[in-house]
């Protein structure tokens, strides 16, 4: 139940600020999760 709440949180928080800070190109914003391995998917976004 809290992941769910954490879930929404977030998305209505990421939506506000998309409302208000303008787009800047060539960025990306990594969330990093718990899966702390070599192969997830988080980890090869960030190598690259």
């Amino acid at each position: 139940m809290k992941k769910i709440i954490g879930y929404h949180l977030f998305a209505l928080i990421y939506k506000i600020n998309s409302r208000l800070l303008p787009i800047k190109k060539n960025n990306v914003l990594c969330i990093m999760t718990h899966d702390e391995g070599e192969g997830s998917n988080v980890s090869l976004v960030v190598k690259a």
